[in-house]
Parts: C-alpha cells; sequence; structure tokens
C-alpha cells in the first residue's frame, strides 16, 4: 500500500531531488526569479530588466526564467500582482488591529500605506511606476490593482455607514475616486524622493477620507 502511494505522489508532483519534488523546486526557483524581477525592476526600471539580469541575480539559468514567466511582460505582471498582494494584505492587517471607527481606521491603512512605500521603494516604483503605459494588456492588469484597492476599501468601510444612505450611489465609484487620489499623492511622492513626511500625507489625506466617510454617514439618498 505504501508502494502505490508513494509512486502516486511522485507522478503527481514530479521526480523527488534531495527530498524535494519538481513542483516544490519549481515553487523555489519562481520566488528567486521574483525576488530578482523585484530586485532589479524596482531599482533599475523594467526596461533595464533583461533575462540575463534577472537571471544573474536570482542566480539561475535562463530556461527557468522562461519557465516561470513566458516573457518580459509576464515578469512584470507576476511582480506587479505579487506587491500588489503584499501591500494590500498589509493594510488589511493595519486596519483590522485597530478601533473599528473611522478616524483610527483611516489613520492605520494610511500609516501602513505610506510606511510601507517608503520603507521599500522598489513596491512602490513597481505598483505606481513601471507597471503603466508597458501594454493594453498590462495596463488592464494594473487597472485589476486598482480595483482589488477599490474593493477592499469598500469591504473595509460598508461597516461605518448605514446602506440605506448609499442605495443610490456605486460603492465602487466612490471607493475608486478615493483610491485615485491616494494613488496620485503616492506616485507623486515617490517621484519626488519622499520630500514629505508621513505624517504630513497622512494628516492630508485623513481630511479628505473622513470627509467622504463624514458625508456617507450623514447623507439621505435621492428619491
Amino acid at each position: 500500500m505504501n508502494v502505490v502511494t508513494n509512486t502516486k505522489t511522485v507522478a503527481s508532483h514530479g521526480r523527488m531531488y534531495r527530498g524535494e519534488s519538481q513542483a516544490d523546486r519549481q515553487k523555489e526557483r519562481r520566488e528567486k526569479l521574483l525576488a530578482a524581477a523585484l530586485e532589479v525592476i524596482g531599482t533599475e526600471g523594467f526596461k533595464a530588466a533583461t533575462v540575463r539580469k534577472v537571471c544573474r541575480q536570482a542566480g539561475l539559468t535562463e530556461r527557468y526564467y522562461y519557465e516561470a514567466f513566458g516573457n518580459a511582460q509576464g515578469m512584470l505582471q507576476q511582480v506587479y500582482e505579487q506587491q500588489v498582494g503584499r501591500l494590500a494584505n498589509s493594510l488589511y492587517l493595519a486596519v483590522e488591529s485597530v478601533e473599528q471607527v473611522p478616524t483610527a481606521m483611516a489613520e492605520a491603512a494610511l500609516t501602513s500605506l505610506f510606511g510601507s512605500i517608503k520603507k521599500d521603494p522598489r513596491m512602490a516604483r513597481i505598483i505606481y511606476i513601471e507597471i503603466v503605459g508597458v501594454s493594453e494588456e498590462l495596463d488592464e492588469v494594473y487597472r485589476q490593482g486598482q480595483r482589488r484597492f477599490d474593493q477592499l476599501l469598500v469591504g473595509l468601510s460598508t461597516k461605518l455607514y448605514p446602506a440605506e444612505n448609499v442605495a443610490d450611489l456605486d460603492d465602487e465609484l466612490v471607493a475608486s475616486a478615493l483610491v485615485g487620489a491616494i494613488t496620485q499623492v503616492s506616485r507623486d511622492w515617490v517621484l519626488a524622493n519622499f520630500d514629505r513626511s508621513i505624517t504630513t500625507l497622512v494628516n492630508n489625506m485623513m481630511a479628505l477620507v473622513i470627509g467622504v466617510i463624514t458625508h456617507l454617514q450623514n447623507r439621505k439618498p435621492s428619491r
């Protein structure tokens, strides 16, 4: 029985090598390549991220680059989606860790956002700069990333105001306007080499976010 089970395992996951399956080795190589892509694109830009340079950074041969990414745009898409997930997760955890009231939640989210992108400018460059304008396909990937933040904002904020107050509104459109404004401020901050303090950015963006939330708490839907 054990022999049959082990045979199936090898068939499902590939030949074992030094205790690792083929799937495990592929995952490890992909993680190395993503880390290399983050470093090269995040410090030198997408155009500088040649196959040779990324593979040298990862310590892997070019065949594994094509196995993981397919092509350069596939590389940029994957590293962008990884960094969006990383940032969205940090925002969610920050908001969930504080009292669920507008001021505390907004301050936690904004502090996490600006703190994260200043701590790792590579992530900021990829999310806000390098992904844009490469191709129509990657522009759509960028829009999907923005929609992820829109949906995160909707999910976190709907508990803060009565549902009937926004029955006549498109809540994702409202969220998109907020996310768009914060994205523009973030992009400009990155391009200006973080010329303002995190506290300054948080305080100013708080005025915008709290203003919208307060309006939604008090408005009456149109008839």
